[in-house]
């Protein structure tokens, strides 16, 4: 989807569905998602999840160094609800 604003929603339900399939399109999504308006949401949604899972790839993406700084925040929040 080349629109942010539906890819913010989407993840928005990603994160509330909580199925091993939404789980598993998420952390693709923490890979790689550039837009910096989508980046919160996905690590907000992501961070629903408690699952090892979460912790390697939001732990990947934290040490690329590319997260602008309100998603390096959600994202630690994110390992934090870990």
């Amino acid at each position: 989807e080349p629109f942010w604003g539906v890819r913010r929603e989407m993840v928005k339900l990603l994160g509330e569905t909580n199925t091993e399939d939404a789980l598993v399109g998420l952390l693709g999504i923490v890979a790689s998602e550039r837009d910096h308006m989508v980046l919160s949401a996905v690590f907000q949604a992501v961070g629903a999840y408690r699952d090892a899972r979460v912790v390697t790839a939001v732990s990947a993406r934290l040490a690329k160094g590319d997260l602008p700084a309100a998603a390096r925040v959600t994202a630690m929040a994110a390992l934090g609800r870990q």
